[in-house]
């Protein structure tokens, strides 16, 4: 009971309504968790929903294959490791 004499009751019945009722988890502990599939088809904005293979964790956390276009950067022996890149000084809210 708080201060002002009201007390809160809950229980599965009321925290699943409100789940409903939100459309989203209630973060009671004993939720099922959200289906992989539909979380990402959340996040992702409906444009690029044709593409969402692409993100799902196990696609999205590797590189395309190699190809025989890719480029080669080849290094100059005893170059610098860094250069100034600083094209004009700037002001502090700048």
């Amino acid at each position: 009971m708080d201060s002002w004499g009201v007390t809160l009751h809950t229980n599965n019945e009321v925290a699943q309504e409100m789940k409903e009722l939100l459309g989203r988890s209630s973060g009671i502990a004993g939720d099922p968790e959200p289906d992989p599939e539909q979380e990402t088809k959340r996040q992702v904005p409906e444009q690029y929903h044709e593409y969402l293979d692409i993100f799902t964790k196990p696609v999205a956390g590797q590189l395309p294959p190699h190809r025989e276009w890719d480029l080669k950067v080849r290094l100059t022996p005893g170059a610098p490791t860094s250069i100034s890149c600083t094209p004009y000084k700037l002001s502090r809210p700048e």
